[in-house]
């Protein structure tokens, strides 16, 4: 594993980026990583902010689709296992930001905006777009949920980023998993589109109560995937089974390189 440190200089705020497992995050407070996005948002140009876990971070890995994370203007961490691990191997803390706390305090904070904010979110239901309206009544939502499998169709995916462009906005939320939002975010940056955009997942689903988030006393013990596991557990034991065979791997192809490297130099 190798970590590589950076201070990144701006007129309001400092950036230390850190590569964990290839995969770039910037190492921030919980009320710095909302004022860097109030920041990047106030710059005019489209931008956007990925919150990789450590399903992410395997899953990418020696993989050409890191690019989608390295070319984010932003990149936050999203796991407290992912946190644990890294201060275990390099004894320094990294700051976790779930992005359904991230995605609930930008709502707030729009919401409490004088003139009427406007957000567009690609992908949910309609009923949990109708729950957001009634939630946070100063906001106008722009609501568009693209069909299955969508990012391998080209001509959806320029659909919605017509749809984008259409209804500006100044926070774009992107709730289609990944990787799917991240290619998309992508693709919207090459194509200069305006706004800030927030890869956040299912954090649409844990604010409208569709799904329930782990007690505290879980998400303190970084035990949130266990009790994911315990409420999905169809779709969650081989998420995270691929998961830990995949940090397997990994640890164990690190191992022998480093091994191999240290023969090298005798």
């Amino acid at each position: 594993m190798r970590i590589n440190e950076r201070q990144y200089h701006s007129p309001k705020i400092n950036l230390q980026e850190t590569t964990f497992l290839n995969m770039p995050i910037h190492n921030l407070e919980k009320e710095e990583v909302l004022k860097k996005i109030y920041e990047l948002s106030d710059e005019k140009k489209f931008s956007y902010v990925v919150t990789p876990n450590l399903d992410h971070i395997t899953r990418n890995y020696e993989s050409k689709d890191i690019d989608k994370y390295e070319n984010a203007d932003l990149s936050i961490c999203d796991s407290k296992v992912v946190s644990i691990i890294y201060k275990a191997i390099y004894k320094k803390k990294l700051h976790v930001n779930p992005g359904s706390d991230l995605t609930k305090d930008l709502l707030k904070e729009e919401n409490k905006k004088k003139n009427k904010s406007s957000i567009t979110i690609i992908g949910c239901q309609v009923k949990q777009i109708k729950k957001l309206r009634e939630m946070f009544e100063n906001i106008t939502f722009n609501h568009l949920n693209p069909s299955y499998g969508f990012i391998n169709k080209k001509h959806e995916v320029n659909e919605i980023c017509k749809f984008i462009k259409e209804h500006p906005s100044k926070f774009i939320l992107l709730c289609v998993g990944s990787p799917q939002q991240e290619i998309l975010a992508n693709e919207m940056k090459l194509k200069e589109i305006p706004g800030t955009a927030l890869c956040v997942g299912a954090s649409i689903n844990f604010i409208t109560g569709i799904e329930k988030r782990a007690p505290s006393i879980y998400q303190k013990l970084a035990l949130e995937w266990l009790f994911r596991t315990f409420v999905n557990p169809k779709k969650m034991i081989p998420r995270y089974t691929k998961c830990a065979l995949d940090l397997t791997k990994i640890s164990l192809k690190i191992s022998l390189r480093t091994i191999q490297n240290a023969t090298v130099k005798k």
